[in-house]
């Protein structure tokens, strides 16, 4: 057997050995700011013990599942606001409603993830749950740029 042949058989049966390792894992986030979101947690639940980060996990993983039907809604409504708001005359009642229904979603989304944390927290020591908490704490994002925030150029006031 040649030199790369042989690479390639381990390669592959390295591969191959590995898969079912991932076969559990969620499916990478496309957006960016849920990457990051992403790597804050994993960075967070570092610090637990490992059982206890599975705990919540796997209770994420739940809460993601049971609020899936309602970001299709919240995205849908999103497309029909953008709607509203980009149509030749601008419907003003139409817009509120529609953003007060989008909020009414987001609150059922933030209602599911809290009972989910209330249901394991008792699962967690005190020091444990101050773990968890760094997840509520703070930007999720990035800071905005220094700029960010400040009209376009061509919006300010003429001096």
């Amino acid at each position: 057997m040649t030199l790369t042949r042989l690479l390639s058989a381990a390669a592959l049966l390295s591969a191959l050995a590995m898969s079912p390792a991932f076969a559990d894992a969620p499916p990478a986030p496309q957006n960016p700011n849920m990457m990051m979101q992403r790597q804050r947690m994993d960075d967070v639940l570092a610090q637990l013990p490992p059982d206890k980060a599975q705990i919540f996990r796997d209770t994420m993983k739940q809460v993601r599942e049971k609020n899936r039907e309602t970001y299709e809604k919240v995205h849908a409504a999103q497309d029909e606001l953008k709607g509203i708001l980009t149509a030749d005359k601008f419907d003003k009642a139409a817009y509120l409603a529609k953003s007060a229904e989008i909020d009414k979603l987001y609150d059922q989304i933030r209602g599911t993830r809290r009972d989910a944390i209330v249901s394991v927290a008792g699962q967690f020591s005190a020091s444990e749950r101050k773990i968890i908490a760094q997840l509520r704490e703070g930007p999720m994002m990035p800071p905005p740029a220094p700029d960010a925030g400040k009209a376009p150029e061509h919006d300010q006031p003429k001096k």
